[in-house]
């Protein structure tokens, strides 16, 4: 399958809603704080996309089939340097039928943990990255890994994000990233260790 990369459209939002959802669907914070069964998640989840989509300091990126340039496999959030380390919304802002509490706790830490290894250094952000599962293996997620990646070589800049134990040897060994920190997060059904990376620029030859 031959694939492009491309920034992301209107048109594209329900399709990256059903890349999302689905490729976290087995992911325990995910399930319980955006709802699937009842519609409540997909619908707070797809007003910060569209957020997201407006925002001139976010790039968000599709890898779409060529044979069909409308058909979504994968995409990213990238933020630029400059960009606020946001907060997450407050629990009365996220699904009821949820768990808001843990969302904010559980993304609050995130973003506290980012402030703490960036401190004040400008760096890109790798907020996102998701493949649709039956697409898998066919270098989409790299593809969108390197786009952020160059722009920070290029600007001479570290990359940041934050990682998953499956994730973490892959961002470790294929693009250079190291966990700089890690925190082990209770959820209350489990312990979710969580590694922060950051991958230093490289010379652009």
């Amino acid at each position: 399958m031959a694939i492009s990369l491309r920034e992301a459209t209107l048109d594209d939002v329900e399709r990256i809603c059903d890349v999302f959802l689905g490729a976290f669907s087995d992911e325990p914070v995910s399930r319980r704080t955006l709802p699937r069964e009842s519609g409540t998640g997909r619908t707070f989840w797809k007003q910060g996309l569209l957020k997201a989509i407006h925002d001139l300091k976010t790039h968000v990126l599709v890898v779409t089939d060529d044979a069909d340039s409308s058909h979504v496999i994968a995409f990213a959030k990238w933020k630029s340097p400059g960009s606020e380390i946001d907060a997450p919304p407050p629990a009365h802002l996220w699904p009821q039928d949820g768990d808001p509490e843990l969302a904010v706790s559980f993304f609050g830490r995130f973003a506290e943990k980012h402030r703490e290894v960036m401190g004040d250094r400008r760096h890109w952000f790798l907020e996102l990255v998701a493949t649709d599962r039956k697409a898998g293996g066919k270098g989409a997620a790299s593809k969108l890994l390197q786009w952020g990646l160059d722009k920070a070589d290029e600007d001479g800049l570290p990359a940041y994000l934050e990682a998953t134990q499956a994730g973490e040897p892959i961002y470790e060994r294929k693009f250079g990233f190291r966990a700089v920190q890690r925190e082990k997060i209770d959820v209350g059904t489990c312990v979710i260790d969580v590694p922060f990376m950051v991958r230093e620029p490289r010379a652009v030859v």
